[in-house]
């Protein structure tokens, strides 16, 4: 899954609501990845680790979509 939040505002809140749907739902995740996120929120965001899920950042979407997509073994 890539999550794209290159030049959008988001408040601690909205990061707080969307850590909780990833973490709530019953859909199984391998991969979220997070475009566009600045160092702050990476700390929200970190907290889907605790569910087994690999997280990762990047600032170009392209990059994201091939890691994504990219096979790795646990």
């Amino acid at each position: 899954m890539i999550i794209d939040l290159d030049e959008t505002d988001i408040t601690d809140r909205i990061a707080d609501t969307i850590v909780t749907a990833i973490m709530e739902t019953e859909k199984i995740f391998r991969k979220i990845a997070f475009v566009g996120v600045d160092k702050h929120l990476r700390r929200t965001f970190d907290r889907i680790k605790s569910k087994g899920i690999m997280v990762g950042y990047f600032s170009d979407y392209e990059k994201a979509k091939e890691w994504s997509f990219t096979y790795r073994p646990y």
